[in-house]
């Protein structure tokens, strides 16, 4: 699904209502897996789902929905500092996630497969 996200803590502590509210976020792919029995939710560029796409933001581990506020979603769960899964830094991560109802930008590559031309 196409949304908005905007991390409300930075390496564990949470930021400011101030640097919130100045914070455009990120808008992106946001998809759940269920990895090795435990959940995951993944932050990625928009694009075709054929094609991997680079993580915007690192992925949440076990997220849970902890609320809402305005027109977002309140998740929080588990943040590497980085894919490296022996020497990363694990805090506490909370997201805004606001669901867009737009159409995503549209570009002239194909869903699935290389494209083909006449």
């Amino acid at each position: 699904m196409y949304a908005k996200v905007t991390q409300l803590r930075d390496k564990g502590r949470r930021r400011r209502e101030q640097e919130i509210v100045a914070d455009a976020g990120n808008r992106g792919r946001l998809q759940a897996f269920i990895v090795e029995g435990y959940p995951v939710m993944h932050f990625f560029e928009w694009g075709s789902q054929a094609v991997g796409s680079a993580d915007l933001l690192f992925p949440l581990y076990q997220p849970q929905i902890i609320g809402l506020r305005d027109r977002a979603m309140m998740v929080r769960g588990w943040q590497r500092d980085s894919f490296d899964a022996e020497n990363a830094a694990t805090t506490l991560q909370e997201w805004a996630v606001e669901i867009l109802n737009e159409t995503p930008p549209v570009t002239d590559a194909p869903l699935h497969g290389p494209k083909l031309t006449a």
